[in-house]
């Protein structure tokens, strides 16, 4: 099984924007990291609906909210949708540095070996730490018939008792 690596950026401006929604942030973050690598995206707003588990008519009047506030802006070419970010105010070197590292840092890590792990991981307890000590090593654990001394003493401990 593969696991899913895609990620998500939102820029710090977003974040911080007391007029947008959590729904319109976490959009705005699926159309960046979209635009990383052709600096637009072609997502239909069914595909946002889908990937963020909401209803298109709320995608729609997020797009609206996220032209309103300028953040992104959209450009028909050929019949078909094109999102793009506003360069003047979403910080597009961060994006790109990160589109740029991603290969190397994020994939190199989300799809390491997995399932070989547990074998290299479980050194807890090994073999010889299972067997008890008693048995494997009898001369340490030799026993000795009790003294009379030792025998009247325990006697009164009991008695104690």
């Amino acid at each position: 099984m593969q696991l899913d690596c895609t990620f998500s950026i939102t820029p710090r401006i977003v974040l911080s924007d007391k007029n947008l929604s959590s729904t319109e942030k976490l959009l705005m973050g699926l159309i960046v990291s979209l635009t990383l690598k052709n600096n637009y995206c072609f997502a239909s707003n069914k595909y946002f609906a889908d990937s963020l588990n909401i209803s298109v008519r709320t995608v729609t009047l997020a797009l609206s909210k996220l032209k309103l506030e300028e953040y992104i802006f959209v450009k028909t070419d050929n019949g078909r949708r094109k999102i793009y970010l506003n360069k003047e105010k979403i910080p597009t070197k961060t994006s790109n540095r990160v589109a740029e590292t991603y290969d190397v840092s994020i994939e190199s890590n989300c799809y390491h070996k997995i399932n070989n792990n547990y074998k290299k991981n479980n050194n807890k307890y090994k073999n010889k730490e299972i067997i008890p000590v008693w048995l494997e090593q009898k001369e340490m654990c030799n026993s000795l018939s009790a003294t009379k001394e030792e025998i009247e003493e325990m006697n009164e401990l009991l008695k104690d008792l």
